[in-house]
């Protein structure tokens, strides 16, 4: 199985409800939400688009579980180096 890390956001009036509903490393089933263009100054991924959860917003524990992770991790090197493409994110 292969993946894809893509960005998601949320307005800070829907954040309270919809955090406990995605622990780190839990795999989720997210319905009713936006795909839009990934664009702006810090793009925390390299994907051209975004996830934007709004009202309607569901998130429900999904029955598929991947012991795969999906991380790129970068190492500290590169980092101190300056090497990394500036119009990613890193956090």
């Amino acid at each position: 199985m292969k993946g894809n890390k893509i960005h998601a956001s949320c307005k800070k009036g829907y954040f309270d409800r919809l955090e406990k509903k995605v622990p780190v490393g839990a795999w989720r089933n997210i319905d009713h939400f936006l795909v839009t263009n990934n664009g702006g100054s810090y793009k925390t991924t390299n994907h051209q688009y975004k996830i934007v959860f709004i009202h309607t917003t569901d998130i429900t524990p999904s029955t598929l579980q991947e012991e795969n992770m999906f991380l790129s991790l970068v190492d500290f090197e590169s980092i101190q180096s300056g090497k990394l493409d500036t119009t990613n994110l890193i956090g």
